[in-house]
């Protein structure tokens, strides 16, 4: 897909990283909340 042809579609292009290329930002960017409590543990909900 070239660039004009990105810009004549309704849905922008986001490009993505491999997943061994993710910073761990960038993980912890795509956890919900109930996933992020579980790694916080016990106190994750307060």
């Amino acid at each position: 897909m070239t660039t004009k042809d990105a810009a004549n579609t309704k849905a922008p292009v986001v490009e993505s990283k491999p997943a061994n290329k993710l910073t761990f930002r960038d993980r912890l960017s795509q956890l919900n909340f109930l996933d992020a409590c579980k790694l916080l543990g016990p106190a994750g909900k307060n």
